[in-house]
């Protein structure tokens, strides 16, 4: 079961109240971001679903993640100049990395190699509104992890994620439409009167796509609020379950 966030200790009286008031009349604007800040603490996990996933333990990455890795007494005995330090961001097996510096292959440390991507799907129950996230635990080709038990390295490979791509929302909630700035200088004065460069979502069964500037908004405020921990630790959930069922492959092709 995924985890789900703690009970919101945030003050949301105002908003719904303002809920309460409006269930029966015309639906009102409500803005996005301001609700978001608001009630951060609010937002339960929906569904944390992997999409893509990649482990290994054999790509080539760049010579000096395996320098690096090397013990103090080895890097001394070979420093990192001359040739060495020309090649420094070769991407370079970790055989050819040991053959050329003429030690045993087993004397260079073994990374676990790990990218993760998937989405996240949060929901706020007053207003009934959703947002479906994109997740990664790295935005280079995969991060690698010295680490013996995979499992460690896997949780350890989430300390610099992002969300990335688009943003898209759902509101179920037919007293209020919500409302953000789609442009830059419209994020700077905007107000909901239908003015050109306002977004505006009203009541729906689909989710619809964020625009470009307000999806950007919504990422870093999502991403810097402390909350954002228990998100973290769906999205790892997720990735450790592929894991595990990657090494239970693994003992299984050994057997």
């Amino acid at each position: 079961m995924l985890p789900t966030l703690p009970a919101d200790h945030t003050d949301t009286s105002n908003i719904q109240m303002r809920h309460t008031e409006q269930v029966s009349a015309e639906p009102k604007p409500l803005d996005l971001l301001t609700l978001i800040d608001e009630t951060a603490s609010n937002w339960q996990i929906h569904r944390s679903q992997l999409v893509e996933a990649s482990i290994s333990q054999t790509r080539p990455m760049q010579l000096i993640y395996h320098y690096e890795a090397l013990p103090d007494a080895t890097k001394a005995q070979y420093p990192l100049q001359g040739q060495l330090l020309k090649r420094f961001d070769e991407a370079i097996s970790r055989e050819d990395f040991a053959a050329g510096l003429g030690i045993a292959v087993q004397d260079v440390p073994q990374a676990w190699q790990l990218k993760f991507t998937g989405k996240l799907v949060l929901y706020h129950t007053q207003p009934d509104v959703a947002l479906r996230l994109h997740w990664t635990n790295t935005l280079k080709d995969f991060v690698p992890i010295y680490q013996a038990d995979l499992a460690t390295a896997v949780a350890q490979s989430f300390a610099h994620w992002q969300w990335i791509g688009m943003v898209e929302m759902v509101n179920r909630d037919r007293a209020w439409q919500l409302v953000g700035a789609t442009t830059h200088d419209a994020a700077e004065h905007h107000a909901a009167d239908g003015r050109q460069g306002v977004w505006q979502l009203a009541v729906d069964t689909q989710f619809s796509v964020l625009p470009p500037v307000l999806a950007d908004a919504v990422k870093q405020s999502l991403q810097a609020d402390d909350v954002s921990a228990h998100w973290v630790a769906a999205m790892q959930d997720a990735a450790q379950s592929y894991a595990d069922n990657f090494i239970a492959t693994q003992q299984i092709a050994a057997c």
